[in-house]
């Protein structure tokens, strides 16, 4: 494990570099860009930060007040927002989806310029989120380097009782019910063009049938860290007694398959942008998607 760590790592964030990069470059020539663009800075902001509060603290410092850090604390800050800004985009996307489907024209709720405003009130309510963390000084989100989760942490737990108990219902309602909700919005999507599909007589597939599998894959995978601490948490006394190179091996799969996830999102889930991705690293011009007006597509 003390070659694969770094060497799997090093891949991971490479891969989802450059895959961003051709997903940034494939944007300009689409003009697909509110969503993808605010999923590529977050998978950005994940990845950046994963190298400076995973790798540099696990391969290079052992120093145990280096979370508490000024700098290292704007870090984590971005890390966070890296993170959950993606389980607002998802909710985000499912209301836009029924909207659309519910009023399909004449309607500027979710204009371009609109969805705009929205993106910067939640980055503001995420940033805002994280300060209730950071602001202390004794206070802020450290790596488990074994279990690679990420902790909020303050030195005296007894004076901060109330802000980590406000913490954790909070992060319960980023990490389950939003995903989770987006899966139930989708659903009513599901069901409404089934609805005017039947009412117009309409045979024709319209990809809602992927929509939903695609919103449950979406739902499972942002949901998946939070799971996995609590299944840890739950078999930790088995866990434990497994070889270092197993419970680092665990651990970095769980850590590191959230680095690619616009991968997943934009490659593996959706035909429409992998075949745009494709047009573009062949030099071939890509075809015109507008997400917003989409209702099949994931993000």
């Amino acid at each position: 494990m003390i070659w694969q760590g770094p060497v799997f790592a090093i891949f991971m964030h490479v891969f989802a570099y450059i895959y961003n990069a051709i997903l940034f470059y494939m944007l300009e020539l689409v003009h697909s860009k509110i969503y993808m663009y605010n999923m590529i800075i977050s998978e950005l902001f994940m990845n950046i930060s994963q190298n400076i509060l995973v790798e540099y603290p696990y391969f290079v410092t052992q120093d145990p007040k280096f979370y508490s850090f000024p700098l290292v604390k704007c870090v984590e800050m971005f890390s966070q927002l890296g993170y959950q800004s993606k389980f607002f985009l998802a909710i985000l996307m499912a209301v836009n989806r029924l909207w659309v489907v519910l009023i399909p024209i004449g309607s500027e709720v979710f204009s371009s310029y609109r969805l705009k405003i929205y993106m910067v009130i939640g980055w503001i309510a995420l940033f805002s989120r994280q300060l209730i963390i950071l602001i202390p000084n004794d206070c802020y989100f450290k790596m488990d380097l074994v279990q690679f989760q990420v902790m909020a942490v303050c030195e005296d737990m007894e004076k901060h009782k109330l802000r980590m108990r406000i913490n954790s219902y909070i992060s319960y309602f980023i990490h389950i019910i939003i995903p989770w909700a987006a899966v139930i919005i989708n659903g009513i999507v599901f069901v409404c063009i089934k609805l005017r599909k039947r009412k117009n007589q309409v045979n024709r597939s319209s990809g809602e049938r992927a929509l939903i599998i695609n919103s449950l894959v979406v739902s499972l995978l942002l949901t998946i860290n939070y799971l996995y601490n609590y299944f840890y948490s739950m078999f930790k006394p088995t866990i434990s007694q497994k070889s270092h190179e197993f419970q680092s091996a665990f651990s970095f799969f769980n850590l590191y398959g959230c680095s690619c996830f616009n991968f997943v999102v934009y490659f593996v889930l959706d035909p429409s942008n992998r075949k745009n991705f494709i047009m573009t690293i062949t030099n071939k011009k890509p075809e015109v998607l507008t997400v917003t007006k989409t209702v099949t597509t994931v993000f």
